[in-house]
């Protein structure tokens, strides 16, 4: 009987160094909220048994079984068991970890995916593998488990995610140009996303970069501060998010062609003919 081959390409990523496994534990012990924790690197959690609730940060999300859960590096964060709760973790660290992180948009808003009931046997065999393929076993059991919620939450580049997040960056932007310590790293963590991933898309979408675009929407809120009579340039860079009055009229004159005093003069010109 003929059979038709299936060839996959598997695109190159920015990175194949590998994840270093620390350890694999099962932990059956009664978790309480007080018992407050900071890690100095990655932990995934799989839920075998019974409930909890993690608390991280301002949240408070009540976890059951087949629910895979991640802690992070510096975040602090407590378990608290409900009845019988049961989970296998391992904590890992390294580049690809950083990548594979970014990769999924996981974070401290972000770190719960449900409904992985099929991956319960998997990590059981990893708790009880032996010794000498343990780093192997763990290693492969934290990378399938990463595929299966890519498979499950991210099946497809979805082209209107894309769009939705550049929209909420530009969104963003225009409605806080005025603050001075707006860049690209507090828009990264107001909106939950990776500075790399936002830029490139940003521009993808608008065809202009976050720095660019922002000066853009500076300058022209100045343009019109100016057109309704402001005239001290001191106070319309800093009433336009600029903290620095010289670096305004720099951009000033390279987005409108003349600094700031001549666009001044030029409003008092067409007024007095």
């Amino acid at each position: 009987m003929e059979t038709d081959n299936v060839c996959m390409f598997i695109p190159t990523r920015e990175t194949q160094e590998p994840i270093h496994i620390v350890n694999f534990v099962l932990e059956t012990m009664p978790q309480y909220p007080d018992n407050q924790r900071t890690l100095s690197y990655y932990r995934t959690h799989f839920v075998l048994e019974g409930q909890g609730i993690l608390r991280c940060g301002k949240s408070e999300i009540h976890l059951h079984e087949g629910d895979v859960f991640f802690c992070l590096p510096a975040v602090t964060y407590s378990l608290e068991s409900l009845g019988s709760f049961k989970y296998a973790y391992t904590s890992f660290l390294g580049s690809r970890a950083n990548y594979l992180l970014h990769r999924f948009r996981i974070n401290e808003k972000n770190c719960v995916f449900r409904g992985f009931g099929e991956l319960k046997e998997l990590w059981e065999e990893g708790i009880a593998c032996s010794q000498n393929v343990a780093d192997l076993k763990s290693e492969s059991i934290l990378l399938y488990t990463f595929a299966e919620i890519g498979t499950k939450y991210y099946p497809v580049e979805d082209k209107n995610r894309e769009q939705t997040a550049a929209h909420a960056v530009k969104r963003y932007i225009d409605k806080h140009f005025s603050d001075c310590d707006l860049s690209l790293k507090t828009l990264a963590s107001e909106l939950s996303y990776h500075p790399k991933y936002i830029s490139a898309l940003f521009k993808t979408v608008f065809k202009i970069g976050i720095s660019d675009y922002l000066n853009t929407v500076r300058t022209q809120n100045a343009c019109a501060l100016m057109q309704q009579g402001f005239s001290e340039v001191k106070n319309i860079a800093f009433l336009c998010g600029f903290n620095d009055p010289l670096y305004f009229s720099k951009v000033f004159k390279a987005k409108i062609g003349m600094t700031p005093r001549e666009y001044v003069k030029s409003i008092q010109l067409k007024k007095n003919n």
